[in-house]
């Protein structure tokens, strides 16, 4: 297939080293994988990202206003359709036959954290890295799957430790090399440490620095009454196309809405559609889902995360006069979001346990192993499939990420006159309450 460059958000940043390296050109070569990764393609227009934002918010519906009374955004680990595993992953495998075969003079450990540097363009887009383990090694990609032997016992590895823990990314590499050696024992029959990015997340938009921004930026935008209005009246045509019975009526209210500015006015008498009565909630929610597309420094519209986290952000500043403090500001030894079943928090997709930290049980750790059938099946698929993709498969959609918006929430001024307010507020004084009642 053709090349097509996509690239990732945040690349204005200061703090990216290596901007070149987030943009992946999409292809497929003969062995099964993507000769560099995929993404799904970006929406453009509020009519088109309306479409993303109901599918994503249905998948949580049913817990929706739970997750809002315990002050929690939820949202699934396992990357979204189309997402593919990174080229990067084939470099690596070359630089682990170099570093096992002991001919090589180069220094192995420099290229490697380059090539890892060069990683985030797959798998891993949701604040949330996983990889396929086997013998204490990184076995994501289909030629180290087929090094396995058939006794090998893989497992899969979910972190969820922000990059930048500790303050910065060379400091974040450190904490994950700490995690990875103290995974050694807790992994079966590993026969040497894990690479640091089993122990934390590499990317540079999956850190606490990406997370903050994403907030904040998507917060600001609740001032924007433009923005705002244009939200509302395409969620208005989308659910009038929606329920339009001919595709005729589905073309015309596509012309008038799709990429036009509909808080103009005029614009918006063209679509000769009704806009007396409020929203139904659950439309507010997929208007303020839509504001992804305008955060200021880039928010990816087709993840599991950043349209999530933005609909709350915006809708609880702008309908609740809630703003948000940042992370550091309000737990400085934060580490990441905590991982959680997702059709169940209490209960982990199994066999999953949480891996442990200095000997204690941690939420931003889980370890699965996949029955060996499964991983036969990927390693003899025609054309076999990269381990890391079993992990996303079988694990990944199961394992939810709460991010703890409520404990980062401002309600000295926050209003409360609507179901939603009252919620959300309700929720972030839950969520502050054991902070305020531990002893100094």
């Amino acid at each position: 297939m053709g090349t097509m460059l996509r690239c990732r958000s945040l690349l204005a940043l200061p703090f990216l080293l290596l901007p070149l390296a987030a943009c992946a050109a999409e292809s497929e070569d003969a062995a099964g994988e993507a000769a560099s990764a995929a993404t799904p393609t970006p929406k453009t227009n509020v009519f088109e990202q309306l479409a993303t934002c109901e599918n994503l918010l249905k998948q949580r519906a049913a817990y929706r206003d739970a997750d809002l009374e315990a002050g929690i955004i939820p949202w699934k680990c396992g990357d979204v359709d189309k997402v593919t595993i990174s080229s990067c992953e084939n470099d690596l495998d070359k630089l682990a036959r170099a570093e096992q075969s002991r001919r090589s003079t180069s220094n192995v450990d420099v290229k490697r954290r380059e090539s890892l540097y060069a990683c985030g363009d797959g798998y891993g887009q949701e604040y949330c890295e996983y990889n396929a383990v086997a013998k204490g090694a990184v076995v994501n990609s289909v030629a180290a799957g087929r090094s396995l032997g058939a006794r090998d016992v893989v497992q899969c590895v979910f972190t969820s430790i922000h990059s930048d823990v500790g303050g910065g990314f060379v400091e974040g590499e450190a904490y994950a090399t700490t995690v990875a050696s103290g995974l050694k024992d807790q992994l079966t029959n590993a026969a040497r440490v894990p690479e640091h990015r089993v122990g934390g997340m590499r990317q540079e938009v999956n850190s606490r620095v990406a997370a903050d921004m994403l907030v904040q930026d998507c917060s600001a935008l609740a001032s924007d009454d433009a923005r705002a209005k244009d939200a509302e009246r395409q969620t208005r045509c989308y659910r009038a196309w929606l329920g339009a019975r001919t595709q005729a009526a589905k073309n015309k209210l596509e012309r008038a809405c799709k990429g036009v500015d509909l808080s103009v006015d005029a614009n918006w008498a063209k679509t000769r559609l009704d806009e007396s009565g409020a929203l139904a909630d659950a439309d507010v929610d997929l208007a303020a889902c839509s504001m992804i597309l305008f955060a200021a420094n880039g928010g990816v519209a087709w993840r599991n995360s950043d349209p999530t986290i933005c609909a709350r952000s915006y809708r609880a500043t702008r309908e609740c006069n809630v703003p948000f403090k940042r992370i550091g500001d309000v737990a400085p030894d934060f580490k990441g979001f905590s991982m959680h079943g997702w059709a169940n928090q209490n209960t982990l997709p199994g066999p999953c346990v949480y891996g442990k930290i200095d000997g204690v049980e941690s939420k931003n750790l889980v370890i699965c192993t996949p029955p060996a059938a499964k991983v036969a099946e990927y390693r003899t698929a025609v054309p076999p499939k990269p381990l890391q993709m079993l992990c996303r498969d079988l694990f990944g959609v199961g394992v939810a990420m709460n991010a703890p918006i409520g404990a980062l929430a401002d309600v000295s001024a926050a209003k409360t006159d609507t179901p939603f307010c009252k919620a959300l507020v309700s929720g972030a004084q839950k969520a502050q309450a054991p902070a305020r009642e531990v002893s100094p």
